[in-house]
C-alpha cells in the first residue's frame, strides 16, 4: 500500500521510471540495491492504493530474488508517496518445491536424448492468446497469440526454452494462421496433436528456421492453396522435425538447405507438390548437407519425387524405414554428386517412374522391399557398360579364344602349343597330326570308327517313320509335317500353325485407316489360341498360316476403339487369302458448356474380351477436389452420383480446369480404382491411361 505523507492512501499511481525508486535487499545483504530490471512491467495497481511489485520468473535476474530462503525487503518511493519499506518471506518450501520440479522436468527431458528443455517455457494459443505488447507475457494464463511475437519478445537464444501450442478451440480444430522465421537456436515447438493446425494464407514458406538445434513436433502443416511455397524449409544444422503431419504443400512439404546434422522422422507427408512437381522431402546444398536422417516417415501422392537428394555437397545421409509410395516420378532420387547416401529397409509402392532413381556415388541400397514391379536405374552401375571399361574384359576373353587357334583355318599339326586344338589333334608335342590318316573321316573310312553319322541318323529316321506312327508320337507328327509343309512351294516355317494357307487379316477403324499395335489372338474351332500378338504398326496386318476350316479373331483391348469380337475367319482352299475387319473409333467427348471446366472421360473395357462396357455397367465419380484452382473461391460439391458408361462404354466427369481431384471408377467385376488428376486446361482429357496399371 501507498502511503502519501500525512498516512492517507494514493490511487492510480501509474510507473513512472522517472520518479519511482523500488529497491531491494535479501536477507544478509547490508544495503539496498536498486531492483535490477524495473520497468513498466514490473509494476501493476490493485486498486484501493494497493500495489504489486511483480517478480517475473521468466526474467533470470528476477527469479534469482526467489531462488534462496529469507527475508526479501523491498523499499518502494514515488513522487507521490513517502517511502516505506516492505517486508517479505521467501520460503524454503517454496525453493524445494521449485527444485524437485526442475529435478523431475530433468529426468524426463533426458530421456529424449536431445533437444531436451533446460530454460524456459511459453505457451502460444491463437483462439485466446494476446499480444506483447497487450502485456501478455506466455503464461499458462497470459499466452501469446503469435509464434513469432513468442519467439521474438520472450524466448532467450540458446536457453533451450520451449513453445508450447495450445489447442484453444473447444469446438475442434486449432488453427494458426502465420508465416514465422525461427533465427534464434536451440528453440523447441511443440505441438498438441493433429488438432492443432499451422497454415499461411499467402505465397510462401509457411516455417522458416535459421537458428541451429531447433525442434518442430506435434502438429500439423498446411501451405497457401495457390502460388509456390515449402510447408518448412531449414538452413540450421542440428535441427529435428518429428510427428508432423504435412498435407498438399505447394512445394516441397520439408526442405533441408545447406544445414548438417538434421532429423526427419515419424512425419506423413501427403501430396507434396501441387504447385509444380516438388518433393516430399528435399535434401539440398551448395556448401554442405551432411548426415540427413530420414527415418521411419511415410511419403505419398507426391507429384514429384518422394525424396530428393541434390547437390555435390550433400552427403552421408541416411534413409532408413520410409513408406514412400504412389510418387507420380521416383521414390528416391539420387542426384549426379551426392555422396555416401544409405538407403536401407524401405517400402516402396506404385512410384511411377521405378522406386530409386540412383545417380550419385558410393550409395548404399539394401534390404529395401518393393510391393509392385520396380526399376532401378543406377548410373553407376550402367557405367560398367560403357566402351571405356571394356578393352581389359576383351583382351581376357580373347586369350581365352585365342587358345583355339582359330581353328577353322589353321592346320592342327602347327596349333599353337597347349591351346584346345593342339591337345585335341596331337598326343604329345611333337605335333604328328596326319589328316590322311588321323581326321574323324580318314578314321572312318578305314572302318575303325563306327557307323557314320549320316548311316545312324537314317536309322533313326527310318525306324522313327516306318514303325513308330501311332497318335500321338513322334513318328505320326513327323509324316504330318513332311505332308503338310515341306510340299509348300515356300517350305516357309514362319508363323505355320498347321496349314498351308497364307492368310493376311487387315484390322481397320471406321474410317478405314489401318489399327497399328493392335493386340490380336487367333483361335480355332476349339478355342486354343494358335497365334497372338499385335498388328503392324503402320499397315495394321496379320499374317498367319492355316488349314482350311472356321477360326475366331478377338481383337483388343485398345484405347480408343470399340471391337465387335469375336470376328468370325472363313479360311478357302486359295493359297493366299485376305480379310479385313473392322472397329469402331471411339471419339472424344464435346466439350462443357462451361468454360472454366473440362471433360474428363473414359472408355472402360471388360480386361478378358477386349470389348468396351455395355450402358450402365460402369461409373467414373468425383470423390475430394484437393486443391482448387488458383484464386479460385469457390466451394464444390463432390456429392454428385457418378456418372455411368453409355453403350460405347464411355463414362465422362466434369471437372474445374486447373484443380487436382480424385476420381473413382468401377468395373461390373466389383473392381474399383481410385487415381488423382491434375486437370488441364484443355476441353477435354482422356484419362484412361490413368486407370490402367
Amino acid at each position: 500500500m501507498l502511503l502519501d505523507a500525512d498516512g492517507a492512501r494514493v490511487i492510480g499511481e501509474a510507473f513512472d521510471a522517472a520518479g519511482m525508486s523500488v529497491q531491494v535487499a535479501k536477507e544478509g545483504d547490508s544495503s539496498f540495491s536498486a531492483f535490477p530490471t524495473f520497468d513498466i512491467n514490473n509494476w501493476d495497481e490493485i486498486g484501493l492504493g494497493l500495489y504489486e511489485v511483480i517478480l517475473r520468473e521468466s526474467d533470470t535476474t528476477e527469479k534469482a530474488l526467489l531462488d534462496t530462503e529469507g527475508h526479501l525487503k523491498l523499499y518502494v518511493k514515488t513522487d507521490n508517496t513517502r517511502g516505506d519499506l516492505y517486508l517479505f518471506k521467501v520460503n524454503s518450501s517454496d525453493v524445494a518445491r521449485e527444485t524437485a520440479v526442475n529435478r523431475n522436468a530433468d529426468l524426463i527431458e533426458s530421456q529424449r536424448g536431445e533437444h531436451t528443455w533446460q530454460g524456459n517455457y511459453f505457451y502460444v494459443d491463437p483462439v485466446n492468446g494476446d499480444t506483447h505488447a497487450n502485456l501478455n507475457r506466455g503464461g499458462r494464463s497470459d499466452p501469446y497469440s503469435s509464434v513469432q511475437d513468442c519467439h521474438d519478445n520472450a524466448v532467450t537464444d540458446h536457453n533451450h526454452d520451449v513453445i508450447f501450442l495450445v489447442a484453444g478451440n473447444s469446438g475442434g480444430l486449432t488453427t494458426l494462421t502465420e508465416q514465422v522465421t525461427i533465427s534464434k537456436n536451440r528453440v523447441f515447438i511443440r505441438g498438441p496433436g493433429q488438432d492443432f493446425l499451422w497454415n499461411y494464407g499467402a505465397n510462401g514458406d509457411v516455417i522458416t528456421v535459421t537458428g541451429a538445434g531447433v525442434e518442430l513436433s506435434g502438429f500439423r502443416i498446411d501451405t497457401h492453396t495457390a502460388g509456390a511455397g515449402d510447408a518448412v524449409k531449414i538452413t540450421g544444422d542440428f535441427c529435428v522435425c518429428r510427428h508432423l503431419w504435412i498435407g498438399y504443400a505447394r512445394s516441397n512439404g520439408i526442405e533441408v538447405d545447406d544445414a548438417d546434422w538434421c532429423t526427419i522422422e515419424y512425419c506423413v507427408l501427403e501430396g507434396c507438390g501441387t504447385n509444380a512437381a516438388s518433393a516430399g522431402i528435399r535434401i539440398s546444398a551448395t556448401v554442405s548437407a551432411t548426415h540427413t536422417h530420414v527415418i521411419r516417415n511415410k511419403i505419398y501422392e507426391t507429384i514429384g519425387d518422394g525424396i530428393d537428394l541434390v547437390g555435390a555437397a550433400v552427403d552421408h545421409s541416411v534413409i532408413m524405414g520410409n513408406i514412400i509410395e504412389m510418387s507420380t516420378v521416383y521414390g528416391i532420387v539420387v542426384s549426379a554428386g551426392v555422396v555416401s547416401t544409405s538407403i536401407v529397409n524401405n517400402d516402396f509402392h506404385l512410384n511411377a517412374s521405378g522406386d530409386i532413381s540412383d545417380g550419385g556415388t558410393s550409395t548404399q541400397d539394401k534390404n529395401n522391399r518393393q510391393w509392385a514391379k520396380h526399376s532401378i536405374a543406377t548410373e553407376a552401375r550402367l557405367a560398367e557398360l560403357d566402351a571405356g571399361n571394356l578393352p581389359t574384359d576383351v583382351a581376357a576373353v580373347q586369350s581365352q579364344v585365342d587358345k583355339i587357334d582359330n581353328a577353322a583355318t589353321t592346320v592342327p599339326g602347327s596349333a599353337t602349343t597347349g591351346s584346345l586344338l593342339d591337345r585335341l589333334a596331337n598326343k604329345d608335342g611333337s605335333k604328328t597330326f596326319s589328316q590322311a590318316t588321323d581326321a574323324l573321316e580318314a578314321i572312318a573310312d578305314s572302318g575303325g570308327g563306327g557307323p557314320t553319322a549320316p548311316q545312324i541318323a537314317d536309322a533313326v529316321w527310318d525306324e522313327a517313320t516306318a514303325d513308330h506312327v501311332g497318335v500321338g508320337s513322334f513318328g505320326k507328327w513327323a509324316a504330318d509335317l513332311t505332308a503338310s509343309v515341306w510340299t509348300y512351294a515356300t517350305r516357309t516355317l514362319t508363323a505355320w500353325l498347321g496349314g498351308a494357307k497364307e492368310c493376311t487379316i487387315t484390322v481397320l477403324d471406321g474410317d478405314s485407316a489401318p489399327v497399328g499395335d493392335c493386340p490380336f489372338a487367333v483361335r480355332n474351332a476349339g478355342g486354343t489360341v494358335l497365334q497372338d500378338g499385335t498388328t503392324d504398326s503402320s499397315s495394321g496386318e496379320i499374317v498367319v498360316n492355316l488349314a482350311e476350316g472356321s477360326y475366331a479373331v478377338t481383337l483388343g483391348s485398345l484405347i480408343t476403339y470399340s471391337f465387335s469380337n469375336p470376328y468370325a475367319l472363313d479360311v478357302g482352299a486359295a493359297a493366299a487369302q485376305a480379310f479385313t475387319l473392322t472397329c469402331a473409333l471411339l471419339a472424344a467427348p464435346a466439350a462443357p458448356d462451361d468454360p472454366t471446366m473440362c471433360a474428363l472421360y473414359a472408355y472402360m473395357y471388360f480386361a478378358e474380351t477386349g470389348q468396351t462396357l455395355g450402358a450402365g455397367e460402369g461409373t467414373l465419380g468425383l470423390t475430394d477436389i484437393v486443391a482448387r484452382p488458383d484464386d479460385d473461391n469457390n466451394v464444390y460439391s463432390t456429392a454428385t452420383a457418378p456418372a455411368e458408361t453409355d453403350a460405347n462404354g464411355l463414362v465422362t466427369v466434369n471437372a474445374p480446369r486447373g484443380a487436382v481431384v480424385k476420381l473413382k471408377a468401377t468395373w461390373p467385376t466389383n473392381e474399383s480404382k481410385i487415381i488423382t488428376v491434375t486437370v488441364p486446361a484443355l476441353d477435354s482429357l482422356d484419362v484412361g491411361t490413368y486407370l490402367q496399371d
